[in-house]
């Protein structure tokens, strides 16, 4: 009797173990919504949290992203060249499947004299 209880209660503990919620999908989402490079331009990594592939859909001329597609998570470079002109602003867009992720982007610009 005590075999049987004993082999019930490891069965029990097993399957409770193994009884996980269903794998969460990962979400798809950057380490920042924002990004502001100084004038002498800068390289800096930001990370993308993606369920499947991705790719980079549309970016600055002036920024790089490496790599520029990717499936699952992944560490990315971005670079942004020397600005010698005025302040500069655009958008970075990711796309995984049907959604967006958007990260803002600036440059200070050269100070102009009056």
């Amino acid at each position: 009797m005590k075999n049987i209880l004993y082999s019930i209660l490891l069965c029990l503990v097993a399957l409770a173990m193994g009884c996980d919620d269903a794998e969460k999908e990962l979400p798809f989402e950057v380490s920042t919504e924002t990004w502001t490079f100084p004038k002498e331009g800068k390289t800096g990594n930001l990370i993308v949290s993606a369920p499947g592939a991705w790719e980079v859909s549309s970016h600055p001329d002036w920024c790089t992203l490496v790599p520029d597609r990717a499936s699952g998570p992944r560490e990315v470079k971005m670079e942004c060249s020397e600005n010698t002109g005025a302040e500069r602003t655009g958008t970075v867009i990711l796309t995984c499947g049907a959604e967006n992720c958007m990260i803002n982007v600036s440059q200070e610009g050269t100070a102009v004299e009056e």
